[in-house]
């Protein structure tokens, strides 16, 4: 009787163990039937991407890019070589092919346009220190875009005011639409919105802020990044009331503040401080020492540092990364200097260095 027993219970044991392995067999199969796989290809670029395998019926963002091609930027993926974008960088995808499946994706390049930068400044007073625009100089020199520096950076300190405005034209005069234009302004500013940054001993050395969209727009191809140190700078933004030097596009949703005469698509713009605000100064300027802080440029060791704004670690600074960097920092150190961006939230690579 004991010798029945223990054979059905070796019996019994045997049907466990083809149960549990027959299981496990069928798990290992699903696993491998329930998911397709994307390769993706650089197509002309350069660099190493991993394939992406995707379980069937789930929606799930395609794996963020690491190819490269220099001076390029991609445009998105195509089902082949030749093929129109379909899907742009990180797109949500579902079902791209049967479980079990490969599929292709390749990538698309687009031509970066060239990025050039014009540092000014009127520096003849200790309140304007040299010093901004010489780092200034020092941090756009150490960009990199898309693998390829700044085409030129021009700096022109402590000039006439009709000098600066032949120098704006002579500069960006060869931009095509897709180029990217820099202008750095530390200099003084008044209450009304005015850029005195000539130096020319009358009364025709300061812009209006109205004076200088005129002369950007009719100059300037493309986008323009303006990064105004002065006092009172964020009269370039926003202005309260309605003054004689400000046609104002639009009230803003957010609040009862008008937009001021630069802010509109074409510009990306750092302010100082508002429009009720001075800007601090001293051996360097609080705005812009953080700017460049924020760029990897560290200025009192004159040495290249990390890019202190990249939040997320890819090598970009956007717009909003160095705003969310640099405000509080300098408020931290002044109180009653608050700096200004336009737009808010704008995800516009404006320094950085990468492939």
């Amino acid at each position: 009787m004991l010798k029945k027993v223990g054979k059905l219970a070796g019996v019994i044991c045997m049907v466990y163990v083809l149960l549990v392995n027959s299981v496990e067999n069928t798990r290992l199969i699903s696993a491998k039937t329930d998911t397709y796989t994307i390769i993706f290809v650089a197509n002309g670029g350069n660099g190493s991407m991993s394939s992406q395998k995707i379980k069937y019926g789930k929606k799930v963002a395609l794996n963020n890019y690491t190819f490269y091609k220099t001076g390029y930027s991609l445009a998105g993926w195509a089902k082949s070589k030749n093929g129109k974008v379909i899907y742009k960088n990180r797109t949500k995808v579902k079902n791209l092919i049967k479980a079990g499946k490969k599929i292709k994706l390749y990538a698309k390049w687009k031509k970066e346009g060239k990025r050039r930068a014009l540092i000014l400044g009127e520096t003849a007073s200790a309140a304007v220190p040299m010093l901004d625009v010489t780092s200034m100089e020092e941090m756009m020199n150490n960009c990199k875009f898309y693998g390829e520096k700044m085409k030129s950076i021009i700096s022109y300190p402590d000039h006439k005011k009709s000098e600066i405005t032949s120098k704006i034209k002579e500069v960006f005069k060869e931009n095509k639409s897709n180029d990217v234009s820099y202008i750095y302004m530390t200099c003084h500013g008044s209450e009304n919105g005015d850029i005195i940054i000539g130096n020319d001993e009358s009364d025709v050395r300061y812009y209006t802020v109205s004076e200088l969209r005129k002369l950007l727009d009719a100059n300037v191809n493309g986008k323009v990044v303006l990064l105004l140190d002065y006092c009172y700078s964020g009269n370039a933004v926003t202005k309260e009331d309605v003054g004689e030097k400000f046609v104002n596009d639009f009230v803003s949703a957010e609040s009862n503040e008008k937009n001021g005469e630069l802010a509109n698509a074409k510009y990306r713009i750092l302010c100082s401080s508002r429009n009720t605000e001075k800007s601090m100064g001293g051996k360097s300027s609080l705005a812009t020492r953080y700017w460049e802080l924020g760029a990897g440029w560290e200025e009192e060791a004159q040495k290249i540092c990390d890019l202190k704004a990249d939040k997320n670690k890819d090598n970009k600074i956007t717009l909003q990364e160095m705003y969310s960097y640099a405000y509080p920092k300098i408020k931290k150190e002044n109180g009653n200097q608050h700096m200004v961006v336009y737009p808010k939230k704008s995800s516009y690579i404006i320094f950085g260095r990468f492939q």
